[in-house]
């Protein structure tokens, strides 16, 4: 398609800055007013995963819609198209003329740059709407009636399937990375275990041969004690019977009973 290319790389031009998908931009608002160029966009950030946002305003100009889009995570243009190309009529047939075709396409660039900022930095409960609108527009997702959630991409998305898989193939690629780190840090964990162990293992050895080291002098000193003991017992037996025999030699009666003991 002509211009496609340029349009890629107007998106990835990075000279004002860088976002983490790789592209230039933020967001990307489309308040074009045919399919086509919707599906232009759409293919577009498919491509590069970007976030976009697209606006539209009914034929007679009474009401509209703001859908935003995430590669990946919502539903693509061409799984959630506008109603009248849901309903299988040809836009070309529809005629938008004079003040009503102005109407519309203001409208639409309002609507859509006032809801880029809400989904940008949230919205402001304090500011007050500076539009024209005779009643107050609820924030709704795509997924109608009751959902709370936002309309998912069908599995049968040829568009964005590639860029499910990536995403799959990057969840996967991040699962097994984190228990990759899970099990490194596992190891590394029980090598410090492994290292305290032995080193409590060692201060156990240390204290379990000083323990035997002081038994050892102990019982050198109880046997030292003991040949003491036993050494002054000879002593005093020896004296005894020094004693007993100089008794012996003492012919005083009187005189034996004062050395005897």
């Amino acid at each position: 398609m002509e211009g496609f290319d340029t349009f890629m790389e107007s998106l990835r031009n990075q000279n004002f800055g860088s976002t983490a998908n790789g592209t230039g931009v933020d967001l990307v608002l489309s308040c074009v007013d045919n399919y086509e160029a919707r599906m232009v966009v759409n293919q577009a950030c498919n491509e590069l995963s970007q976030t976009w946002m697209e606006s539209g305003v009914s034929e007679d100009a009474v009401s509209g819609h703001i859908q935003l889009l995430i590669p990946g995570e919502s539903a693509c243009f061409a799984c959630a198209p506008p109603l009248v190309m849901a309903s299988g009529i040809d836009e070309r047939t529809l005629k938008r003329v004079g003040p009503i075709d102005l109407e519309s396409r203001v409208a639409s660039e309002v609507f859509c740059g006032r809801d880029s900022g809400k989904f940008r930095y949230g919205p402001s409960g304090s500011s007050k709407s500076t539009t024209s609108e005779p009643f107050h527009t609820p924030s709704l997702d795509l997924q109608l009636s009751i959902s709370l959630q936002p309309l998912r991409p069908p599995p049968e998305c040829v568009r964005t399937r590639p860029l499910r898989e990536h995403c799959e193939r990057k969840i996967d690629m991040n699962y097994i990375e984190a228990l990759k780190w899970q099990a490194a840090e596992q190891f590394r964990l029980a090598s410090i275990e492994k290292a305290y162990a032995e080193q409590v293992k060692e201060l156990t050895r240390r204290e379990m041969e000083l323990a035997h080291s002081e038994f050892a002098r102990a019982r050198q000193i109880w046997e030292k004690a003991r040949e003491e003991v036993e050494r002054a017992e000879r002593l005093k037996a020896r004296a005894t019977r020094q004693t007993d025999t100089s008794c012996m030699e003492i012919t005083c009666q009187a005189c034996q009973r004062k050395f005897q003991p």
